[in-house]
């Protein structure tokens, strides 16, 4: 069985003196083994190491069998040091085209990509001086999270859904943190214009603008206020809106697949005197009207009345409608008052 270890060591050493071209041929016999070396190996194969080996191989076909296999995950701030060797060595288009692949490998987030966004500012940060690699790398993370975002948009309202965004701030901050402090203007609007398009992504907004505040001074006046702007007079609007009367029971419809009962759901939630609507309804009905109330975790209750043909569906607005439109309120004050002091 090779000791893969000393395999390695061994090609290394060859290479440095200057024994490279049998080191070549034996790196070429492992063509078809490397994927899998790589993949089963990840502590003896890491990918600092073989970036060395790539560097001094000097062969751009063999340097490119040696790197491709591995995730953008397993760069590393430590690791991205060492890409300029490889820029140097070869060229930034070559690199630019494997770090592209390196994205395709990890483009599942359950692969560790938004953990990985997350800390991407540290990885940019190692590219000082090669302004083509940091925007690769920034337009690359983008690419990957941008589709997700407009999905989100689309999404049905649900208690899923809004995990599923929740779980975007991170890799979003680190991307907008990374082009603010890369001075990346272009790309951190875009970023922001997918973000404000609409209210759809209001409460990830607010997280990611409060994160920015213990950012470095620098990062924060890089990051622009498009952002802050964006939630400071969304939230002024929504708290010069006068307080919930104690007889409106009105609630904003969630948006439904456009079928005639999500439109009768929307006209009793909308109408602010009926708490009350007892509606006769087959069970595919009720059953859809339910993952209606429970996905967008609507202060209702629904309640099947077990009798005559078909069934009745008693929906009941509760008291939480009240509850939860203070509270709503209060946070909304709470993040304009840390944005505005002066608010006092």
């Amino acid at each position: 069985m090779m000791d893969l270890a000393w395999a390695l060591d061994d090609l290394q050493e060859r290479l440095r003196a200057g024994d490279d071209g049998l080191a070549r041929d034996d790196l070429a016999g492992l063509e078809s083994l490397w994927p899998t070396l790589v993949r089963e190996s990840p502590g003896t194969v890491t990918m600092d190491r073989v970036i060395e080996i790539a560097t001094l191989v000097d062969d751009e076909s063999l340097a490119r069998m040696l790197i491709a296999p591995f995730g953008i995950t397993a760069v590393t701030p430590g690791v991205a040091r060492g890409l300029g060797r490889l820029a140097e060595a070869y060229d930034e288009a070559w690199l630019r085209d494997c770090i592209s692949g390196w994205f395709a490998h990890s483009s599942r987030p359950d692969l560790g990509l938004d953990a990985w966004l997350a800390t991407m500012p540290g990885v940019v940060a190692e590219f000082r001086g090669r302004p083509a690699l940091a925007a690769e790398v920034l337009r690359q993370g983008w690419a990957r999270v941008q589709g997700r975002v407009e999905a989100h948009r689309s999404a049905a309202p649900s208690s899923w859904a809004r995990a599923q965004r929740a779980a975007l701030v991170s890799p979003l901050s680190g991307i907008l943190k990374a082009a603010a402090a890369e001075g990346d203007s272009v790309l951190r609007s875009e970023v922001a214009q997918a973000l404000t398009a609409d209210d759809t992504f209001l409460p990830e907004v607010i997280s990611i603008v409060l994160q920015s505040r213990s950012w470095p001074e620098a990062v924060q006046s890089g990051l622009g206020g498009e952002l802050a702007a964006y939630v400071i007079e969304d939230l002024q609007a929504r708290l010069a809106r006068p307080e919930r009367e104690p007889d409106d029971w009105s609630i904003r419809p969630p948006r439904g697949c456009g079928c005639r009962d999500c439109g009768k759901l929307a006209e009793f939630l909308s109408d602010p005197a009926r708490r009350v609507h007892e509606w006769p309804l087959a069970e595919s009905g009720r059953q859809h009207i339910h993952s209606i109330i429970d996905g967008a975790d609507l202060p209702v209750t629904h309640v099947t009345r077990r009798t005559g043909r078909p069934y009745t569906l008693v929906l009941t607005k509760t008291n939480a409608l009240f509850t939860l439109a203070a509270a709503r309120r209060d946070e909304d004050d709470a993040v304009l008052r840390l944005l505005l002091p002066e608010r006092g």
